[in-house]
């Protein structure tokens, strides 16, 4: 059951993401996935595979290859390509926030599949993401995080690098 609410998930990305999606996938598929498979092969040479840490590895990492895979082409299956319009926050955004406690950072909104807290990418589905989005700069928005305390920040500016980029 619980795959099925996977694929009846929307991911909502913009174009460019698709098509980032699509150049991972073939890479694991062209690149990671023959390269695997040499490495099983490798291992399998070794002779006995009850005791083989080499030949478990590489299956390992075959097995996670292929969920990768099959990932990312369900997230491209239920793909829902947005566009900003340059006046509020959407995907791919650069936006300066100003926290409640004065701090000022920068967050990249982005879709779920390309989230990176250590690149402060954020997901559009994050309680900050959700909060930012649709606003412009000088709004204050307000979000709740998974502790329960409702936090505020204000959009100081916007760079949309889809938009600029024309």
């Amino acid at each position: 059951m619980e795959n099925e609410n996977q694929a009846s998930e929307q991911f909502k990305m913009t174009e460019a993401t698709r098509q980032r999606l699509e150049e991972k996938i073939d890479y694991l598929e062209k690149v990671e996935r023959p390269r695997i498979i040499e490495e099983i092969q490798t291992a399998r040479a070794h002779g006995d595979l009850s005791e083989n840490s080499e030949y478990d590895a590489a299956r390992e990492a075959q097995r996670l290859n292929e969920e990768q895979i099959a990932t990312l082409r369900n997230q491209l299956a239920n793909a829902v390509i947005v566009e900003g319009n340059g006046d509020t926050v959407s995907l791919e955004d650069e936006v300066q926030i100003q926290m409640s406690n004065g701090k000022e950072k920068t967050v990249i909104v982005v879709s779920t599949t390309e989230a990176d807290v250590l690149q402060n990418k954020i997901s559009n589905v994050s309680p900050l993401g959700m909060a930012l989005m649709d606003h412009a700069a000088g709004d204050e928005v307000t979000y709740k995080v998974p502790s329960g305390k409702v936090l505020s920040a204000k959009i100081v500016s916007i760079k949309h690098p889809n938009l600029d980029a024309e």
